[in-house]
């Protein structure tokens, strides 16, 4: 997840070019195209609106999580990838600094 202090890596897709994703995180931001099999940092970060990225179409997010882990049953921590349905957007945008 690159930097400190991210707390989840985001997936995004652009509806409008049809071909380009996103990942973004509070520091972070790559955007990729997986049938071209190109990713780069992003050049300019998705606008921020209310806490949330706006014009981009959230499909879920990677985070650290723990349970059990099919098929054997095992239990443990690892990264996974939650859907829409299971997670919520959240370490999207920049804190804005405390003053």
């Amino acid at each position: 997840m690159g930097k400190a202090e991210n707390e989840s890596l985001n997936l995004f897709f652009d509806s409008k070019s049809q071909s380009s994703f996103f990942l973004v995180s509070e520091k972070d931001c790559v955007q990729f195209d997986p049938v071209a099999v190109h990713a780069e940092y992003c050049t300019k970060r998705p606008a921020c609106e209310k806490g949330h990225v706006a014009g981009l179409t959230y499909l879920g997010r990677f985070d650290w999580m723990n349970g059990n882990d099919p098929p054997k049953g095992t239990f443990g921590m690892a990264f996974r990838f939650l859907p829409l349905e299971d997670a919520w957007e959240s370490g999207s945008c920049p804190k804005k600094p405390t003053p």
